[in-house]
């Protein structure tokens, strides 16, 4: 099961980043619309297309929201 490890806020509000246990990463732009809101990488930094395995790191991210407060690290 993946889980956020680091979650940074480099521009709150603007752009947040997770990495994950396995050595991904998603980044976050809140203020674009919610299709294209979350982008994912690998361990590699490619882009992940598999919507399987985007949905299995939204629920990371999300669990990570959850259980921290969806506005850590905003102003």
């Amino acid at each position: 099961m993946l889980r956020v490890t680091e979650a940074i806020y480099p521009q709150p509000g603007e752009r947040h980043e997770y990495r994950l246990n396995d050595g991904s990463s998603v980044v976050e732009c809140p203020a674009l619309p919610a299709v294209s809101r979350l982008r994912f990488y690998d361990n590699r930094n490619h882009r992940i297309l598999n919507k399987t395995v985007q949905a299995s790191m939204k629920a990371a991210v999300n669990q990570h929201k959850k259980r921290w407060g969806g506005s850590h690290g905003q102003r």
